[in-house]
């Protein structure tokens, strides 16, 4: 019988060679991509959950959640979960009112969380003349959207502030927007918060197209104001820039939509619109106008068919989630888009509402374990 030879007498070399050869290929060796990704993971549950085909697992959290954000593994300060918060945006303005301000946005790539059960909370959007609601994650809160001003009035501070009414006095000085009032816990200078000001609601001018209220400011830019003429001139009071997140590849998005028993629509926008639009969140609610001047209007008919929201959505701001603006006597302005966080467009002259603004939303992305 040949002498059973020792591992002793095997060079460290040659050891270490013959375990490279074993177990330094296929998905359990230790610098593997699989192996890495799962040691560099969460685990976790709450809201909506997705496990999306680009590898990455996605929450959802929507308006009326009751789940916490449960995470039962975590690997530590290595790896940090990507979150968008979204609060509810402000009502619209009522008699040539300004739009409402979209709900505060918090966009963090890497928010680094322990193992543990976390508090989500999502805000409901303000109805006419109301502020919006804030949302929550963690120690995050995003302040509501600012209420759209009525005529001879100021737009109110919030997430992002409201616009300002029109100003009937001619000659007279535009009335101002809201302000960005500081979340909680988060400063105003955090390159994670996007919110802005409301627009100033244009001063009555005769033959032109003043007596619109101002934009509501919107989470990627101001609220606008309409400037005096002659004519309707651009930005005609639009509300102000949506955000972009570009965080949900396109194939994802159906079935992140089916997911939430919405096949056709994502969070309220159907799947067979333009990609900036299915990425569009916190548009502000473009101004309402005096009789018979017109408005910012994209040609948009609004988005419709939503379960919780009987009228058209959007249309005020550049990628749609604002609320479109009202029109001369009779028109009250449409909803923000609901689960984007959008301001509610103001009203014309004479109705009695403003438009509500959309609720916020929560989304929660990791590699997939």
């Amino acid at each position: 019988m040949a002498p059973i030879k020792s591992t002793q007498s095997i060079s460290v070399g040659q050891f270490l060679k013959t375990f490279r050869s074993r177990d330094a290929v296929g998905p359990t060796a230790l610098n593997s991509p699989e192996r890495t990704s799962r040691a560099n993971t969460y685990t976790a549950s709450g809201g909506t959950k997705v496990l999306g085909s680009d590898g990455y697992t996605y929450h959802i959290f929507q308006k009326g959640n009751t789940d916490n954000f449960v995470v039962s593994a975590s690997p530590g300060e290595s790896t940090g979960l990507e979150v968008l918060l979204v609060a509810g945006g402000g009502g619209g303005g009522i008699q040539h009112g300004g739009g409402g301000g979209a709900g505060a946005l918090y966009h963090n790539p890497a928010y680094v969380i322990a193992v543990g059960s976390y508090t989500v909370n999502i805000g409901a959007g303000g109805a006419s003349m109301s502020e919006g609601n804030p949302s929550v994650f963690n120690d995050v809160t995003m302040s509501g959207g600012g209420r759209g001003g009525q005529m001879l009035n100021a737009g109110t501070g919030g997430g992002s502030g409201g616009g300002g009414g029109m100003d009937a006095v001619n000659p007279s000085s535009p009335t101002p927007g809201g302000a960005v009032v500081a979340p909680p816990n988060v400063p105003t200078s955090s390159p994670f918060l996007k919110a802005h000001a409301g627009g100033a609601g244009a001063p009555y001018y005769a033959h032109s197209a003043g007596g619109i209220g101002g934009g509501g400011g919107g989470a990627g830019g101001a609220g606008t104001t309409a400037p005096p003429g002659p004519g309707l001139q651009a930005p005609e009071s639009r509300g102000g820039d949506d955000y972009l997140f570009s965080s949900i590849p396109t194939p994802v998005m159906p079935e992140i939509a089916a997911a939430l028993g919405t096949p056709t629509i994502l969070l309220g926008v159907p799947v067979s619109q333009p990609e900036s639009y299915k990425r569009a969140f916190g548009g502000g609610g473009a101004g309402g106008s005096h009789s018979p001047w017109g408005i910012y209007n994209p040609g948009h008919s609004g988005y419709t068919n939503h379960p919780d929201v009987g009228d058209p959505m959007g249309g005020g701001s550049l990628n749609r989630t604002g609320g479109l603006g009202g029109l001369g006597n009779t028109q009250v302005g449409d909803p923000g888009v609901e689960g984007r966080g959008g301001g509610g467009g103001g009203s014309g002259q004479t109705p009695s509402a403003g438009g509500r603004g959309g609720a916020g939303v929560c989304i929660i992305k990791y590699i997939s374990g």
